[in-house]
């Protein structure tokens, strides 16, 4: 039953058709590099990678990063947002190792990934819905994959914590009125895997420590 709502939120409207063509500037504009730089810090991990899948590819600029670096990695691309779908299509033109899956529920086109990858994805879920997504996606694969999950996490006792808590509120409100983000406070992503049978092999904290990488993969 979990999984049939999550399909239903996204398969009522395209959320992002407004913002698919300001995002990576409003992005910009209220983190700077900050979030770039944490989705950069996670593609060592790729070295050894054949095959990627990418949730929430949005418009494609962090895919192109990881196809230069590595051109030899097939990739399956899935973006919800078909407005920016379509722009992630127009940066990614030249890319021929690209297979691009419109599909809104967390159905693969391959089961053969090693990796995948959720850049500021699992955010806009319950701990409950991250639960529910990681079974369904680790059901549709032969291997077990590695995670690389980069998303915003908020350390407490810190000089930054006030700072990083009011653009986080802000955000926030700002996605609810714009995007109908469901959420009204941030889900502990990274608790979520740990709790869920998963040790993180490395992680990364931004240095204004608003933003964590993280490299998961299941216990055996």
């Amino acid at each position: 039953m979990l999984g049939l709502l999550l399909f239903k939120r996204f398969t009522i409207k395209d959320s992002y058709k407004y913002l698919a063509p300001i995002y990576d500037f409003l992005v910009y504009l209220v983190y700077g590099n900050t979030l770039k730089k944490a989705k950069y810090r996670t593609l060592t991990a790729l070295e050894s990678a054949r095959s990627v899948v990418i949730f929430g590819g949005g418009t494609g600029t962090f895919t192109k990063a990881i196809i230069t670096a590595y051109p030899h990695l097939a990739v399956e691309f899935i973006e919800s947002s078909a407005a920016m779908l379509a722009k992630a299509k127009k940066n990614l033109s030249t890319s021929s190792n690209i297979r691009f899956n419109t599909s809104n529920q967390f159905q693969l086109l391959d089961t053969k990934h090693d990796v995948v990858i959720a850049p500021f994805f699992f955010d806009q879920f319950s701990a409950e819905e991250i639960r529910s997504i990681i079974h369904i996606i680790e059901g549709q694969c032969h291997e077990n994959p590695q995670w690389l999950v980069v998303d915003f996490q908020i350390v407490p006792n810190t000089k930054l914590v006030v700072w990083n808590k009011l653009r986080i509120r802000l955000t926030i409100w700002f996605f609810r009125k714009i995007a109908d983000y469901p959420l009204t406070t941030l889900p502990q992503v990274f608790k979520t895997f740990v709790s869920n049978g998963f040790k993180e092999r490395t992680a990364y904290l931004s240095p204004n420590q608003l933003v964590r990488s993280s490299i998961f993969s299941r216990l055996k």
